[in-house]
């Protein structure tokens, strides 16, 4: 459980990271361009045939500029499937198979719900979708996946320090060692 956080010491005292929603940060940081200028489709090698509900088929044709956006291309396939043709980088080690029915059915859900749409709940829940549950972080991979935040978020991360971010009150343990 412990080697699911790091320690960080900082000018205002010591805190615990998240390393699990460091991921999530990740994630989302990698996909929050496909809103401005959005996200390259890389080509899959071997295209995916997905079986899929009519209704999900007319979701992706409604949704295929927001699909574009995300750098990803999607094809018919009778009326009863869709052949994944491309995704963008930060999709391409999940298993596009449950992924791409999870999210038409995501988007014909929030379709319904005006309240849920917008562009930063939709990478909030792709984020989720692509973190990969880890037990433990070695030091190597949390000090990664620090830098990679700061390099994806700069001066932005600090909006999300109250979820990523705990104070460590170290007073505790420096009276017991005083009362030693």
């Amino acid at each position: 459980m412990a080697q699911r956080y790091l320690l960080l010491s900082r000018e205002d005292g010591i805190y615990l990271l998240s390393l699990d929603v460091a991921q999530r940060l990740r994630h989302k940081g990698q996909l929050k361009l496909a809103q401005s200028e959005g996200l390259k489709p890389q080509p899959l090698l071997i295209p995916h045939s997905v079986p899929v509900e009519p209704e999900l088929i007319a979701c992706a044709e409604q949704h295929a500029l927001l699909l574009k956006q995300l750098g990803i291309q999607l094809k018919k396939k009778n009326n009863n499937g869709l052949i994944i043709l491309s995704v963008c980088m930060p999709l391409r080690q999940q298993n596009l198979q449950q992924l791409i029915p999870n999210l038409l059915t995501y988007l014909l859900s929030v379709a319904e719900d005006q309240q849920a749409q917008g562009w930063d709940k939709l990478l909030d829940w792709l984020a989720t979708q692509c973190v990969m549950p880890t037990d433990a972080f070695s030091l190597s991979q949390a000090i990664q996946l620090v830098t990679e935040l700061e390099h994806l978020w700069a001066n932005d991360l600090e909006l999300y320090y109250k979820n990523l971010l705990r104070a460590v009150n170290t007073n505790e343990a420096i009276e017991a060692f005083n009362h030693e």
